[in-house]
């Protein structure tokens, strides 16, 4: 990946060494998560301490052995180490191994892959935190070697790593040294990861696989940060591994709002724009646990899920250029996209196949929903206005109130009667959610929206945005 001078202002540097890249997936977390979800808070709180259980004594042995958590994708971690000797991380692989893999938690096993090559990092400064892409061809071979991967054993994926592996011999002779070396390994930082609670929340996750990008694969990532900047989305992670080069956004979590499913989709709307055909993706929506993992020494906040790991395997299967979404985002988004019917997909993991829409272009709700004349209802129209008119004819305001079974004609009634006092009234929609069932949702989105709030914006910055709107 070649790149541009001044492709953006958020790609702050880009460096290159020879090193070894340790991969490990993590299989039974995403079962963990379910399992407890029905407990509530209590039950975050025992799927985190399950999880940093088993991620602290694995990150405690990277950094002792010389290496650093490059990425954390959900329930899988890629270490680098910058050596062009990979003793280190064969070592660290073997030790997480003997004293990790279904030794803590019996239902987590671990796989491992060790390869040496060149690698790349690019930084990038965004404005709230630094993200870090690593890629290069230890982190393009691991698609090629996931298949192989079993629990319990260590993968060599290249020819001289193999090599190094079969010295079973000096690699034991060398343990001990290695253990009581404290490595130096402040070749690369990483921001500190937001704080927040460990929670189950209704997420909307997207994942994206730009590996079409090629030589504007830096361009991609710095265009995507900016639209998670101006849609308030969590970027979690740009990662190049097992899956090809991907994203993963975050809607929901640790912010959200009640039109979150929308937000995801015009994000990938604009980024079609910027990069026709560049890329595919697959969105989902769903409670997920969310929350910090890692150590003290490195962590980041993320969430897991079946849900979420739905997200990734629909982008899997979706052509290039297009984007697959869930039967849940197209019952969310039905009235705002026209989709195209995909059929069923069996996924990892699903008893059940899955239904699954492809996004199509977007329509105006007016035109979709009341592009016939309105009949057959005149008497409510008139009791309506009625009502309107004792309203505005009162100091102290008042509710008109319109209830009804789903799919009675609600919003096209509300939609004529503003229509008829569309000189006197301003009209918001504070929307509700069937998932985010928290007290007063609707009005703590509308007010964050009305003044370009974020949960996670200082006192000054509230003051600000509240002074701008109201002058």
């Amino acid at each position: 990946m070649k790149l541009k001078k001044g492709v953006s202002k958020f790609l702050a540097g880009e460096s290159r060494l020879f090193g070894c890249l340790l991969f490990l997936d993590i299989s039974g977390f995403t079962a963990l998560t379910e399992k407890y979800m029905s407990e509530g808070h209590q039950g975050a709180e025992k799927v985190s301490d399950v999880l940093n259980s088993v991620f602290n004594p694995i990150i405690k042995k990277i950094y002792d052995s010389g290496g650093v958590v490059a990425v954390f994708a959900g329930d899988a971690i890629s270490a680098v180490f910058k050596t062009k000797k990979i003793e280190e991380a064969l070592l660290c692989a073997k030790e997480i191994i003997n004293s990790t893999d279904g030794k803590i938690i019996p239902e987590v096993r671990i796989k491992t892959a060790v390869i040496s090559g060149e690698i790349q990092v690019l930084s990038y400064e965004s404005r709230k935190r630094k993200i870090l892409f690593f890629d290069g061809k230890p982190f393009r071979m691991l698609k090629k070697v996931q298949t192989k991967l079993k629990p319990g054993e260590v993968i060599a994926a290249d020819a001289e790593t193999n090599r190094i592996l079969k010295r079973s011999v000096i690699l034991n002779a060398k343990r001990r040294k290695l253990q009581r070396r404290v490595a130096k390994n402040s070749f690369v930082e990483f921001s500190k990861p937001i704080k927040a609670k460990a929670e189950y929340r209704s997420v909307t996750s997207l994942f994206i696989d730009f590996s079409a990008a090629g030589q504007k694969s830096a361009e991609f990532i710095s265009d995507a940060i900016r639209l998670c900047e101006k849609y308030n989305a969590n970027f979690n992670m740009a990662d190049s591994g097992d899956k090809g080069r991907i994203i993963f956004i975050l809607f929901g979590a640790p912010v959200s709002h009640e039109d979150d499913v929308k937000r995801s989709v015009e994000l990938l709307s604009e980024l079609e724009k910027m990069h026709p055909k560049r890329f595919k993706a697959g969105v989902t929506r769903g409670m997920a646990f969310t929350g910090v993992i890692g150590s003290r020494k490195r962590s980041t906040y993320t969430a897991i899920g079946d849900n979420v790991n739905s997200a990734a395997r629909i982008m899997s299967k979706a052509l290039k250029g297009k984007v697959l979404v869930s039967e849940e985002v197209f019952r969310s988004l039905s009235e705002f996209y026209l989709f195209e019917y995909a059929g069923t997909m069996e996924l990892k993991g699903k008893t059940k196949k899955v239904h699954t829409y492809t996004l199509g272009e977007s329509v105006k709700k007016s035109d979709k929903i009341y592009e016939t004349r309105f009949v057959g209802r005149s008497e409510y129209l008139k009791i309506g206005e009625e009502h309107m008119n004792h309203i505005l004819n009162k100091k102290n305001g008042g509710i008109l109130l319109v209830s009804g079974e789903a799919g009675s004609g609600k919003s096209r009634l509300i939609s004529e009667i503003c229509g008829r006092f569309s000189e006197k009234i301003s009209k918001y929609e504070l929307t509700a959610d069937e998932v985010n069932k928290k007290s007063l949702f609707p009005f703590i989105g509308f007010v964050r929206r009305f003044f370009n709030a974020d949960e996670l914006d200082k006192d000054r910055e509230l003051s600000k945005n509240f002074d701008k709107k109201l002058d």
